[in-house]
């Protein structure tokens, strides 16, 4: 185990347990090694631990990778948040007033989003 990986085991040990999280596994790779680091187990009721091999459900985690894939086309002038997304995916043909923002912010009004009062308008914001 190197240095790095008892560094980052002491953190995620301690998030877990400052956010009563059951378990975690971080995967690091670092001059062509590569590591897992797990901690806690794998539900509550159960009690087996995590190892280097437990699945999870990557639930939304895909969103934020989008997002942060969509900015950086954003910042490389690719595509620009407002733009209807017909633009883009001509062939689903949707609401010409949907924006790549209405997407990412899930303001898009299909069945399914729900956005809670936060006492802001995300459908008022301003390009970037």
């Amino acid at each position: 185990m190197t240095a790095l990986s008892i560094d980052v085991g002491a953190v995620l040990d301690r998030a877990t347990l400052d956010n009563g999280v059951p378990g975690a596994a971080i995967g690091l790779i670092s001059g062509g090694q590569e590591e897992t680091v797990v901690a806690g187990v794998r539900s509550l009721g159960e009690g087996r631990l995590i190892d280097a091999d437990t699945r999870f459900h990557i639930g939304s985690a895909a969103k934020m990778l989008t997002a942060a894939l969509v900015g950086v086309a954003v910042d490389r002038g690719l595509v620009a948040l407002h733009d209807p997304i017909d633009r883009y995916l001509p062939k689903i043909r949707p609401d010409p007033q949907i924006t790549l923002f209405h997407l990412l912010t899930h303001t898009g009004g299909f069945d399914g989003d729900v956005v809670f009062d936060t006492g802001g308008d995300l459908r008022q914001s301003k390009p970037m």
